[in-house]
């Protein structure tokens, strides 16, 4: 059996797709149990379009104490699925650390997106960068908060 969805749970949800033009597309999803029920349209002939790069890392973020585990799209308070475009070159973000180590973690680079990926879209890239990352003591925090 699988599981056949008219709706997507979650962006990112796998749907097998069928072969296009030069493509010849694995059935790893397929082998997973995933289904559709109707051929996938493709559109050859979009609209032009200029869409301006603005690289930024979608999901960021620290482990919070209070879970084993994390689903990844809601963000919460240590980070997460941010998706905000405004996080990209020369943004400081600061998150609290709840476990020992910190294990920042990053990825879902995009290009470019909207305000969020509300509708489950944005351009996909991979990055390389420099990130700086620096703790900030309890202890000094306080002080660094009031300036």
């Amino acid at each position: 059996q699988g599981v056949e969805r008219d709706y997507i749970a979650y962006p990112g949800t796998c749907v097998p797709h069928d072969a296009h033009g030069e493509t010849d597309p694995s059935d790893d999803v397929e082998a997973l149990g995933w289904m559709k029920a109707a051929p996938i349209m493709y559109y050859d002939n979009p609209f032009p379009a200029k869409i301006p790069i603005n690289y930024h890392i979608g999901c960021m973020g620290l482990p919070p104490a209070s879970h084993d585990y994390v689903d990844s799209i809601p963000p919460m308070v240590t980070g997460g699925n941010l998706d905000n475009k405004r996080i990209g070159i020369g943004t400081t973000m600061y998150y609290p650390v709840q476990v020992e180590g910190a294990l920042l973690s990053l990825g879902d680079a995009h290009a470019a997106q909207g305000d969020s990926e509300l509708d489950g879209t944005g351009i996909e890239t991979s990055i390389t960068g420099t990130i700086k990352v620096s703790v900030i003591k309890a202890a000094n925090f306080n002080e660094w908060q009031k300036e």
